[in-house]
C-alpha cells in the first residue's frame, strides 16, 4: 500500500497509520508525585539527623576534653518526627582511640536515653542536651591488656605478645583452676558474655611466647574486680601448649606466670562522671560500666 500525496501523486512509501498519542495515568502521575515526596522526606531526615548529631558531638568533644570529634548516632526513625518534639528515646556517643595515662586506645561510649534538646535552640547554640539516663562505658582493649601485662615486672624469662580477650564464667574458672573441668570452647565464651554486668567478671587471656625456644601458646584465667573505679585481675589459672600439647605448668614456673597478669587497670573517668558500677569481658575488651541520672552537656552559648 502506498501514500497519496495531495496533488494526487504517490509516493511509493507504505501507508503507516499514525499513532495516537498515550494519555498519561493520573495514577501515574500521583505514584510519581509521591515517590518524588518520599525521597525529599528521607534526605530531609537524614539532613536532620546529620545537624543534630554534629551539635551533640561539638558538645561531647568539649564535655570529653577530646582531641577529635566523636562519633554520634540518633536513633529511631523516622528523625523530624522526633526533631518537631525536641525530645530522642535514644542518642549514642562513642570516641575511639582516647589515650589516658598509661593507655593509649580506649574507646569512650555513652548511651544517652530520653534526651530533650530542641533542634533549632540546638543549632543556634543555646540548648543544653538533656538525657534523663546515660549508661557511660569505657573499654580498654586487649593491646593495652597486653602492654600493662608487660610493663608488670616479674620473672618469667619471656615477653608475651598477641593478647587476646575472650569472656569466661568465674564458675568454669574455679572449676578449671580446681581441675573438675578442662579448656573453654566457644558456646561458654558466647554464654559468659550474656551473663548480668557485675562488679565481677571472668575473662580468658590467651598469648604466645617463647619458652624453651619454643612458639608457646600461655592461656590464663582470670577473674576480674571493680575496686574504686580501678579494674584488678586475680589470676587463677595457667596453661601452656606447644607442639608437644597442652601443659599445666608446674610450681615454679606458675609463680612466674600467673604474678605477671596480676595488674590493676586505671580507665580514667566514665563520661559525663558517671560512677563505675560494673565490668564486662567481650571479646578482645575489658570494660568499666556505670548509669547515671538526669545528665546535661551544656551548649556553648555562641
Amino acid at each position: 500500500m502506498t501514500t497519496r500525496t495531495t496533488d494526487g501523486t504517490t509516493t511509493g512509501k507504505p501507508d503507516v497509520p499514525q499513532r495516537r498519542r498515550r494519555r498519561s495515568s493520573p495514577w501515574r502521575k500521583i505514584v510519581i508525585a509521591l515517590v518524588v515526596l518520599l525521597t525529599l522526606g528521607v534526605i530531609a531526615d537524614f539532613a536532620g539527623a546529620a545537624i543534630f548529631e554534629y551539635q551533640v558531638s561539638k558538645r561531647a568533644k568539649d564535655h570529653f576534653g577530646l582531641v577529635d570529634d566523636p562519633s554520634v548516632t540518633v536513633h529511631g526513625f523516622p528523625f523530624l518526627t522526633q526533631a518537631a518534639s525536641g525530645k530522642y528515646e535514644r542518642v549514642e556517643v562513642v570516641a575511639k582511640g582516647v589515650p589516658v595515662k598509661n593507655l593509649r586506645d580506649l574507646e569512650v561510649e555513652a548511651e544517652l536515653r530520653d534526651v530533650d534538646a530542641p533542634l533549632s535552640d540546638l543549632m543556634n547554640g543555646r540548648a543544653n542536651v538533656k538525657a534523663r539516663e546515660v549508661e557511660g562505658k569505657v573499654k580498654i582493649k586487649a593491646a593495652d591488656v597486653n602492654l600493662a601485662v608487660e610493663a608488670n615486672k616479674s620473672t618469667l624469662p619471656a615477653d608475651i605478645t598477641n593478647l587476646r580477650i575472650e569472656p569466661v564464667s568465674e564458675r568454669t574458672i574455679h572449676g578449671i583452676a580446681a581441675g573438675e573441668t578442662t579448656g573453654v570452647d566457644a558456646e561458654e565464651h558466647a554464654r559468659a558474655a550474656l551473663e548480668p554486668e557485675d562488679t565481677r567478671a571472668g575473662a580468658e587471656l590467651r598469648g604466645t611466647m617463647k619458652l624453651a625456644d619454643q612458639e608457646t601458646e600461655i592461656t590464663v584465667y582470670v577473674i576480674i574486680s571493680l575496686e574504686g573505679g580501678r579494674m584488678t585481675l586475680n589470676p587463677q589459672h595457667a596453661e601452656l601448649k606447644n607442639d608437644f600439647g597442652r601443659i599445666v605448668p608446674k610450681d615454679l614456673l606458675k609463680q612466674q606466670i600467673l604474678p605477671k597478669f596480676a595488674i590493676s587497670l586505671d580507665p580514667g573517668n566514665l563520661p559525663f562522671r558517671v560512677t563505675p558500677t560494673a565490668v564486662s569481658v567481650e571479646p578482645g575488651a575489658l570494660s568499666v560500666i556505670g548509669i547515671a541520672h538526669d545528665v546535661t552537656l551544656a551548649g556553648s552559648g555562641r
